[in-house]
C-alpha cells in the first residue's frame, strides 16, 4: 500500500510491506531545499520507533562531465572581470541561482545558456564551454571552384585534354591549387607504392619535362593509358623508376618511345 501527501517543503509517503512474515510500516519524508545538491531521506519505522537519515547522492558524473564543469567555471571567472553574478544575471536573463551553479561547478549550462553567456561576453561558445570545440580563425572560405578533368584512355594524336580523353570532372576549390593546366589520373597497380597507392587520384600539372627524381605522368607511343613513374636520367637515357622494388625499371629508347605529359603535384588517397 502506498499513500502520499504533498507539501511545498516536503513529501510524506507511507509504505506498508511484508518482510519475513513481519508487517512493517515506514514513513518516508523527502526534504528538498533550494540550491542543495543532496536530498535528505528520513525514514521512520513505527515498529522499531527508529529514525534514520540517509543522504541520497545526485547522479554520478563522469570524469569528462567533471572536467567540462571545471573548464566552464574557470572560463566564466576569467571572462567576468569583476562583474558580479547579479550583473550578469540582469543582462542575460539567467537566474543568479543558476549562474551560481555554473561558477561553483554544481551544474552544466544548456545550449541556450551558453549562447546567452557567449553573446554577453562577446566570445565564441567554445570560449565558455569546451564541448563546442575550438573555432579556427585561420579557415579560408571557399569562394571559387574549378572543374578538373579526370583522364581515362587517351586517344593517339589528340591533345591530352581533349574532351574524348576525359572520363569525368572533379570539382576543386581554387585555394592552394598550383598554376597551369591541371588534370587528374587514377593510379592503377602497385608499382608506385607506398608513395601512390592503387586507386589514388593524382593531380598532374601539364608540362613537357620534369626534374630528376620527380614523378611524371608518362604516355608510351603505342599505349592509350598514361603511367606514373619517377624520372631518372643517365646521360641521354631516360629511366622510369618504380617506387616499389618488386617492379623493374623501364628504359625509354627507340624501341619504347614515350613522352612526358606532366608532373605529379598531389596525391589523394581514400581511407
Amino acid at each position: 500500500m502506498l499513500v502520499s501527501f504533498n507539501h511545498p517543503s516536503f513529501v510524506l509517503m507511507t509504505i506498508s510491506y511484508t518482510s519475513k512474515l513481519v508487517m512493517s510500516t515506514c514513513f518516508f519524508v523527502f526534504l528538498s531545499k533550494k540550491a542543495v545538491s543532496l536530498s535528505k531521506f528520513i525514514r521512520y519505522n513505527i515498529r522499531s520507533n527508529k529514525k534514520e537519515v540517509i543522504k541520497m547522492p545526485r547522479n554520478k558524473l563522469s570524469p569528462l562531465d567533471i572536467k567540462v564543469r571545471e573548464d566552464i567555471s574557470t572560463n566564466l571567472k576569467r571572462l567576468a572581470h569583476g562583474r558580479t553574478q547579479q550583473q550578469i544575471s540582469d543582462e542575460t536573463g539567467i537566474p543568479v541561482s543558476t549562474l551560481s551553479g555554473y561558477f561553483a561547478k554544481r551544474s552544466t549550462p544548456n545550449a541556450g545558456a551558453v549562447q546567452k553567456l557567449a553573446d554577453y561576453f562577446g566570445v565564441n561558445k567554445s570560449d565558455i564551454d569546451p564541448r563546442y570545440g575550438h573555432v579556427s580563425h585561420n579557415l579560408e572560405p571557399v569562394t571559387h571552384t574549378i572543374k578538373i578533368p579526370l583522364l581515362g584512355t587517351i586517344a593517339c594524336g589528340d591533345p591530352i585534354l581533349a574532351q574524348e580523353n576525359v572520363a569525368e570532372y572533379i570539382v576543386e576549390p581554387t585555394n592552394n591549387l598550383p598554376s597551369g593546366k591541371l588534370f587528374y589520373l587514377r593510379a592503377k597497380g602497385q608499382s608506385m607504392e607506398p608513395t601512390i597507392k592503387d586507386g589514388s587520384l593524382v593531380l598532374i600539372r601539364q608540362q613537357p619535362d620534369v626534374e630528376d627524381g620527380e614523378i611524371a605522368a608518362i604516355l608510351f607511343v603505342d599505349d592509350d593509358e598514361a603511367t606514373l613513374k619517377r624520372i631518372k636520367r643517365a646521360g641521354p637515357t631516360v629511366i622510369l623508376m618504380p617506387d616499389n622494388r618488386k617492379y623493374e625499371p623501364i628504359v625509354v629508347d627507340q624501341d619504347h618511345p614515350a613522352r612526358i605529359l606532366g608532373k605529379a603535384v598531389r596525391v589523394t588517397t581514400n581511407l
